[in-house]
C-alpha cells in the first residue's frame, strides 16, 4: 500500500521556500513515494512526511528532464538496519554529500570509493530488492551520474520518524598520485584530523589528477578546495619557490626538512596569498633519482644524449642541459605514454613516485643520483579558507601539520624499502654514485642554472644548521 506525501514547510523558511517550484514538488513527491526525506538545501528546508493512507496512491510521475531538479545539499540520518520491499511502514531516505552531478559539478568519488549514483534507478532498485539485514553494499548501485543534484550519496534506515541531521560541507583535495602513496598518507591524515576537529561538519574527498599545474590553477579559481603537489610547477605561480629546485642545494633529508620547518620555510609560505593561493604546510616528495631505458648511469658522461623528461621548470631544464641531456618538459600525466613510445628515454623522480606509479614497467635502469630534493606543498583556495571560522581554521592548520608528519614518514619508508622492491620487480639499480662528479659538472653551469634566483636566499639555505 502506498502512502500519500504531505509537504510541510519549515516555519522559518522564506516565501520562496514555502512555495516550491513545480519541479521541486515533483521531485519531492517522487521521493515521498518511497518514504520520508529529511533534507536541507531545498531553500531553508521543506520536509516530506509519509503518513497513514487517507487517499488513493499517487499516480506514477514522468521522468524529470535533466537539469530540472534543483541542486541540494542533503543530510544524513542513521545507518541501514533493514530494507522493506513493501511500504506498510515508511522508509526514511537520507542522503549525504558525494561529489557527483551532471551539470558541471565535481567528479570522482571519496577516499572510500563510493560509486556514482543515479537517484531514481537507485530508489527503484532499493524498493524492489531486499539485501541482507544491515547491508547496504549488497545492493547493486548504478554508476550513472545524478541528474541536476550537486551532492548525493546514500544511507537508508527503517524508522517511523525523521532522524536528526548534521550538515556537511565537502572539501575536495587532489594529488597526482594514488591514495596508496606518500601523498595519499598525507591526504588521509589531513582528512582524519580535519573531519574530527570540525565534528564531521566537513567531508574531505580525495581525487587523483596527474596534471599538477591544472590542480594548482583549480585551487586558485576555487574549482577544488585543496591540493598536494610537488614544487616543480609551483614556480610558475610563485617564482621564489624555484630557489628550492637548485641541484644539490640540500645536504640530506634532515637539512631539507629543517630549512622548510624554519623561518626560511615560513617566509616562503607567506608569499602565496599574493598569488591567490594559501600555502598551509610543507610536505615532502623526496630526493629525485634518474631512470632510463637505454643504459646504466654511473657518471655524468652517461647522461649525455639521453632524452630526459623533466617537470615544467626552467631550473630543472637548465641543469639537465648542463649535464648534456636533452630535457623534455611535460606534465606527469603524459609521462608513461612518452616512455612507452620512446618520445623520451628517461625521467627523474623520488622512489615513492617511481614505485607507486609502476615506472619499472617502462624503465629498466635506476640510478640513485639524489640530484634534487623535491618538496611538496598543501595548497588551499583562499575563499575556502576565508569562509572558515577561527576554530575551523585552526583545525585546517593542525590537519596540515598531521599531513606533513604522515607524508614524511611514508616517504622515508618508501625510500628505505622501495629500492629493494624495484630491484625485485626487475630494475637494474645503481646505488654507488659519484655525487661529487655530478656536482662538479653542474658547477660549470651554475650561473645559468641559478640565473634569476635569490642569491641571498640560496646562501641562507646552504648555511642553515640545526638551531640556526
Amino acid at each position: 500500500m502506498e502512502h500519500n506525501p504531505v509537504i510541510r514547510p519549515d516555519p522559518a523558511a522564506s516565501p520562496m521556500d514555502v512555495r516550491p517550484s513545480d519541479a521541486r514538488r515533483s521531485f519531492m513527491a517522487r521521493l515521498a513515494r518511497y518514504g520520508t526525506l529529511a533534507a536541507a538545501g531545498y531553500g531553508a528546508a521543506s520536509t516530506v512526511h509519509a503518513q497513514a493512507p487517507a487517499a488513493p496512491a499517487a499516480p506514477a510521475l514522468p521522468p524529470e528532464p535533466a537539469g530540472s531538479i534543483p541542486s541540494a545539499t542533503v543530510l544524513a540520518t542513521k545507518d541501514l538496519t533493514a530494507l522493506r520491499t513493501h511500504s506498510e511502514r515508511p522508509l526514511i531516505l537520507s542522503l549525504s554529500a558525494v561529489p557527483e552531478c551532471a551539470d558541471g559539478g565535481r567528479r570522482g568519488s571519496g577516499i572510500e570509493g563510493k560509486p556514482r549514483l543515479h537517484l531514481y534507478h537507485w530508489l527503484e532498485r532499493a524498493r524492489t530488492r531486499r539485501p541482507a539485514k544491515g547491508d547496504l553494499t549488497s545492493m547493486k548501485l548504478f554508476r550513472r551520474p545524478i541528474l541536476g543534484l550537486s551532492a548525493l550519496a546514500a544511507t537508508l534506515t527503517l524508522t517511523l520518524g525523521a532522524a536528526p541531521a548534521v550538515a556537511q560541507t565537502q572539501v575536495t583535495i587532489q594529488s597526482p598520485i594514488g591514495i596508496n602513496s606518500h601523498y595519499g598518507a598525507g591526504t588521509t591524515a589531513f582528512k582524519e584530523t580535519f573531519e574530527r576537529m570540525t565534528n564531521n561538519r566537513f567531508r574531505v574527498v580525495f581525487q587523483r589528477n596527474d596534471n599538477e599545474r591544472e590542480m594548482i590553477e583549480a585551487v586558485q579559481i576555487g574549482t577544488i578546495e585543496c591540493t598536494i603537489t610537488s614544487t616543480g610547477p609551483v614556480g610558475n605561480f610563485v617564482p621564489e619557490i624555484r630557489n628550492l629546485d637548485v641541484p644539490f642545494l640540500f645536504r640530506d633529508t634532515a637539512h631539507a626538512r629543517g630549512v622548510l620547518d624554519s623561518a626560511i620555510g615560513q617566509e616562503m609560505l607567506a608569499l602565496f596569498p599574493a598569488r591567490g593561493i594559501v600555502a598551509v604546510a610543507w610536505l615532502e616528495n623526496g630526493f629525485r633519482h634518474m631512470t632510463n631505458s637505454r643504459r646504466e648511469i654511473n657518471t655524468p658522461a652517461d647522461v649525455r644524449g639521453l632524452k630526459m623528461r623533466t617537470m615544467e621548470n626552467p631550473v630543472h631544464m637548465r641543469a639537465f642541459q648542463t649535464l648534456g641531456a636533452l630535457p623534455t618538459p611535460m606534465a606527469f600525466s603524459e609521462l608513461v605514454p612518452a616512455l612507452q613510445q620512446g618520445t623520451v628515454d628517461g625521467q627523474e623522480n623520488p622512489i615513492s613516485v617511481i614505485l607507486n606509479n609502476n615506472l619499472n614497467q617502462v624503465q629498466r635502469f635506476l640510478t640513485l643520483t639524489g640530484h634534487v630534493y623535491s618538496p611538496a606543498l598543501l595548497l588551499c583556495n583562499p575563499a575556502f579558507v576565508g569562509r572558515l571560522n577561527a576554530a575551523d581554521r585552526a583545525a585546517l592548520v593542525q590537519a596540515g601539520r598531521d599531513a606533513a608528519v604522515a607524508n614524511r614518514a611514508r616517504a622515508t619508508s618508501d625510500e628505505q624499502t622501495g629500492v629493494d622492491e624495484l630491484r625485485r620487480r626487475g630494475m637494474t639499480v645503481v646505488t654507488q654514485v659519484d655525487s661529487a662528479a655530478f656536482q662538479a659538472v653542474l658547477a660549470t653551469g651554475a650561473a645559468q642554472i641559478e640565473a634569476g634566483l635569490d642569491d641571498d636566499l640560496l646562501r641562507r639555505i646552504r648555511e642553515w644548521r640545526p638551531g640556526s
